[in-house]
This record gives C-alpha cells, structure tokens and sequence, in this order.
C-alpha cells in the first residue's frame, strides 16, 4: 500500500529529475580513430573524460583490447546526461605489447536517435615519450549571426563593429563583422568557431568612425547550425559616443 508520505517522496524525486537535467542518465557512443604511422597501434587500455555545459562523466574505461593501425573502434559511454559536449580527455595506462597509440581523433554522438556528431581532432601520440594523456577540443562550429538595426532617424552606422559569444563554460570568443549597418535593415553574417554552447550573452562594440557613427540595435539572433540551436538577444538601444559604445546583451534560447 502506498502511504502519503512515499507518494510525497516519489514526487519529490519525479520533480528533482524534471529540473535537473544533468541528474538524467544519457549514453554517448564514442569513436576513436587510429592513424597510419607505423606504430600507431596500441595494446594498453584507454579510458575517456567528457566534459559537458552541465555536468562531466569522470574517467570510464573504454575496454580496448587492443587498436590496430587504420582503423576505427566504438565504445558506448553511460553516464549522467552533460549537456553540450564542450571537450574531453583521453589517455592509456602504457600497458601491454607496444602501447604507443597515435590517434587521430575522437568522435562522441549522445545515444539514440540521430544527434550532432562533434569531432575532437588529435593527430597526437598518446606515450610515455610524448604524453599519456590528451586534452582535445571540439573542431569548429558553424553560426550565423543576424543583426537588426532600428528605424530611428540615423540608426545605421559605418563603423567597424566587434562582436563575441559568451559561455559560462568557454568564456568569449571574439570576431570582427563587417562595416555598414544600414537603418532599419537585418545584416547576416557566417561564422566558423569553437563550439559555444549554451549562449549566455553576447558582446557588441564598434571603434566610433566613420560618418555617423552612432548606432542602433533592435536585436540580435544568433543559430547554431550544427545543433539547431536558436537564441534571441534583444537590445533596443544605442552605441553611441563617448561612453556608451559597447553593449553586454542576455540572450534566450527559443
């Protein structure tokens, strides 16, 4: 029989899954590609770290019982659910006949369904002569960035703008865009960069030249192509001089 006080319980924890992500349980499947040199091959065990927006996975072995040269291997990974994978770490325990490994790099899909395949590049030696253990970043991702500028009398500028993207968890990573910002037009821009995920805020400057500088932001949107990932950063103000040139804006993913 279920008493008031298990059923409270149970919803308790019901709840505490709903609002924390992180505390679900996600599997990854992760690919490892073994380059061509001689040598590259390994008999040691490798074991992987995922490192993620919300939460990271801790070392989990991935079994290997040996990788040979030219070839691919997968592991399935399970583990609390991390969000974004933002970069891992992999390394051996320098056991076994030749346990040199050159890895090209590694691949990491959540499981199941179709998701987004982030490649981590390496084209490194993991061995007791290089480095046993190898930290690797997600390769570039692909956003396009649209900026609004308002109908106000004189909203467009000439100047040459700085922008960023900003993460709790990579921090900023700034861009130049182009000059000319017509009023009450939408710019488009497409940018190649390291994956920022989730977007936070993002950051707009411009360098005040030009003829009539001073400029005025309806909004911003920023789309992350690989992940389908929408954000809305409104604005609704200008960058204008002497002191007021650079606007920290919060974005909402939608």
């Amino acid at each position: 029989m279920v008493t008031p006080r298990l059923a409270c319980f149970a919803l308790v924890i019901l709840l505490f899954g709903q609002l924390n992500p992180a505390a679900a349980v996600c599997q990854y499947r992760i690919k490892t590609r073994t380059g061509i040199l001689a040598g590259a091959g390994s008999h040691a065990v490798a074991s992987v770290r995922l490192y993620g927006s919300e939460a990271n996975c801790g070392w989990r072995s991935l079994n290997t019982n040996g990788v040979t040269l030219w070839s691919n291997n997968y592991f399935t990974v399970t583990c609390p659910c991390l969000g974004c994978v933002l970069k891992l770490r992999i390394r051996h325990n320098n056991a076994g006949v030749n346990p040199s490994w050159y890895l090209v790099y590694v691949g990491v899909r959540r499981l199941p369904g179709p998701s987004l395949y982030q490649k981590f590049p390496c084209k490194k030696w993991l061995s007791s002569s290089t480095s046993l253990n190898r930290k690797l970043t997600s390769s570039k991702t692909p956003y396009r960035i649209r900026i609004r500028t308002g109908s106000q009398l004189s909203a467009g500028t000439n100047a040459a703008v700085k922008f960023s993207l900003i993460s709790n968890t990579i921090g900023a990573v700034l861009m130049s865009l182009n000059s000319g910002f017509p009023r009450f037009s939408t710019r488009t821009f497409y940018r190649n960069i390291v994956n920022i995920c989730p977007v936070k805020q993002v950051y707009i400057t411009h360098n005040n030249a030009g003829s009539g500088p001073s400029w005025f932001i309806r909004r911003i949107y920023v789309y992350n192509r690989a992940m389908k990932i929408h954000y809305r950063c409104n604005c609704y103000c200008w960058l204008f001089s002497p002191s007021n040139l650079a606007k920290t804006l919060t974005c909402q993913k939608l």
